[in-house]
């Protein structure tokens, strides 16, 4: 088969762009910060990083049941779900954005004071908006493929993600500009189109049910894992933001830092669905899954890497960096057993006997020493260690195997 044959395929397989879907925030959004941080230094970026990280975690905590539109088995069911859930994604973004702002203007004071004249407002709007973009475009990009049309979207969101990035960069140079005006430029598109492929929410008793039913059915367990998986990995920037000493540039150092580890493993969570798929249907694990166990293992060792890098870049924070690098490092390496183990679809046995656990150990040692961002790293490490423990544990005595272990 030639390349142009195979090219031409993968541009109209469906399944090669919900990759590209799934990937090209990400990838973006490392361009864009990346962009951020070089062109106006890690102090200014500092809000803008503690904003979006904020943002992020209130999201992952919020409850919503619209990503659950895949259930659904025909098109005119998804589209049904998809009316009936808008009203709680639109909600979810709003409060979301609410409580950011109101969160910064409380406990963001040191980030905020160092900003620029002027500049602390647009950056705050900026960042949210940026954050609530990409939110909704994840959203919308579930309601296209449950409905089949999602070729389309995904190749108008590259599209899009260029234009913006063009357009920030020509606004950077025609005209003396910050970092918030910059995001609310990258935002823009994403934003409007969100906007115009969402339909109109209709809020009422049947959305209220229906939604309430769905949390309690299939998403509410999920994302209580989602958002405590979150939450250590990103307590040590949201405390950074609020510490009075500790200085912006290495908030904005660390929030970048973790962002970049956070890059590698977005690619795992999709094959995270295909380790489930396979041990669903195989009910086993096989010699096949050899190359899934190959890659998340390296995956682990590349952020090792990273870390060391980073911390060689930043000696400031260094022990800060190797702390999270490396917990973050060793669960992403056994997030293997953790799919696995999501193949069983018994998610609140994982949240109460792991997740659970896990994050008890890891409020309990933070609790005292929320004023030390070091701390808060070290706590984010022995939450990291322990989940792992546990999930293997777990996995050697519940998942079958073709040998004796894992």
């Amino acid at each position: 088969m030639s390349l142009a044959m195979t090219f031409s395929r993968l541009w109209q397989h469906e399944t090669a762009w919900r990759f590209v879907d799934a990937l090209a925030p990400r990838g973006f959004g490392f361009l864009v910060h990346t962009w951020l941080i070089w062109r106006f230094g890690p102090e200014s970026y500092a809000l803008a990083a503690w904003t979006i990280t904020t943002f992020g975690l209130l999201n992952s905590f919020i409850p919503d049941p619209s990503g659950y539109v895949l259930l659904a088995s025909t098109t005119a069911r998804a589209k049904r779900r998809i009316n009936l859930f808008t009203p709680w994604l639109w909600g979810k973004t709003l409060i979301g954005v609410s409580v950011t702002l109101i969160i910064a203007l409380f406990l963001a004071g040191t980030l905020i004071d160092k900003a620029p004249p002027g500049a602390a407002l647009w950056t705050l709007a900026g960042s949210t908006a940026f954050a609530a973009a990409e939110t909704l475009w994840a959203a919308c990009g579930t309601n296209r493929f449950a409905t089949g049309h999602l070729i389309v979207w995904a190749r108008w969101g590259v599209v899009l993600r260029i234009g913006a990035l063009s357009a920030g960069l020509a606004f950077d140079a025609l005209a003396e500009v910050g970092i918030g005006e910059i995001l609310l430029v990258l935002s823009a598109p994403t934003l409007l189109a969100c906007i115009v492929a969402l339909p109109l929410p209709r809020v009422g008793r049947r959305s209220l049910i229906a939604g309430l039913i769905t949390l309690k059915r299939y998403s509410l367990w999920t994302q209580a894992n989602g958002f405590l998986l979150m939450f250590m990995a990103q307590a040590p920037i949201f405390f950074a933001g609020t510490s009075p000493t500790l200085p912006p540039a290495a908030t904005g150092q660390l929030a970048y830092v973790v962002r970049v580890l956070n890059l590698f493993v977005q690619p795992l969570t999709i094959l995270q669905s295909v380790v489930v798929r396979d041990y669903a249907r195989l009910k086993t694990v096989t010699s096949g899954f050899r190359l899934y166990r190959l890659i998340y293992r390296g995956t682990g060792l590349l952020m090792i890497a990273a870390t060391a890098l980073f911390a060689w870049f930043a000696p400031s924070i260094a022990s800060t960096l190797w702390l999270i690098g490396s917990g973050l490092a060793l669960f992403t390496s056994f997030r293997f057993e953790f799919a696995l183990l999501n193949a069983l679809r018994d998610v609140r046995f994982l949240s109460l006997h792991v997740f659970l656990p896990a994050t008890l150990i890891f409020i309990l040692i933070a609790l005292p020493l929320h004023k030390s961002v070091l701390g808060v790293a070290a706590a984010t490490t022995a939450g990291h260690a322990l989940l792992t423990v546990l999930l293997i544990l777990q996995a050697r005595q519940r998942i079958v195997t073709e040998s004796k272990s894992i």
